[in-house]
């Protein structure tokens, strides 16, 4: 009888260390900072209709794309910091809230809107890998720069992402066409390959 009591109780801490480990895992995998990145990877399905209508500017975003949790951990005051300075950045090209949008048409057309000024052009979705294609023309008669976006959908938002390079060349493009210059943006940048920098838009 002893021996089949002790055998219940070794089963019953058992049982209670695997509950334990499996609400540990739960915990760990429904944490903000692993549902950004798997939502990264993963994403939300973005067809081409959803985009269409009219985007505004809420605030910077800013994502790792590594799912190493320690360095998810200590990466949260990284992205605080670079997203504190992307709003200085983005406040000189006119990038605020209520100042910033975009229009996407059924025809492939978007517009984005700077404050009074309007830049115009076509894009395209790849719906697989949720890259836009922005081809914005700067002339009535001239095709400017192609600008590729990673798109993540979160509920209502739509976060608009790019690794730095492309995010230097597309602030290139919008300080061209604005007649705006930025030199701190390069150096900015630096040291920030694991990071997707970009917009956060709400229709």
């Amino acid at each position: 009888m002893k021996r089949v009591i002790v055998i219940c109780c070794v089963l019953m801490c058992f049982w209670g260390v695997q509950m334990a480990q499996a609400q540990s895992l739960k915990d760990i995998l429904n944490s903000s900072k692993v549902k950004d990145v798997v939502n990264l990877v993963t994403g939300n399905v973005i067809k081409f209709s959803d985009l269409q209508g009219t985007w505004n500017y809420v605030e910077p975003a800013c994502k790792m794309t590594s799912g190493d949790l320690l360095k998810e951990a200590s990466g949260s005051l990284v992205t605080s910091a670079l997203e504190k300075k992307m709003v200085n950045i983005y406040t000189k090209l006119g990038i605020v809230p209520g100042n910033f949008s975009y229009t996407f048409s059924s025809d492939s057309t978007f517009t984005n809107t700077i404050g009074k000024k309007v830049l115009k052009g076509t894009y395209s979705l790849d719906e697989k890998t949720r890259v836009l294609t922005l081809r914005y023309m700067l002339a009535k008669t001239i095709t400017v720069k192609s600008v590729e976006v990673q798109l993540v959908k979160s509920g209502e938002q739509v976060s608009l992402l790019f690794n730095t390079e492309k995010l230097m060349n597309f602030v290139s493009v919008l300080s061209s066409a604005l007649k705006k210059s930025d030199k701190t943006t390069p150096s900015l940048m630096d040291g920030y390959d694991e990071i997707l920098l970009g917009f956060e838009m709400k229709k």
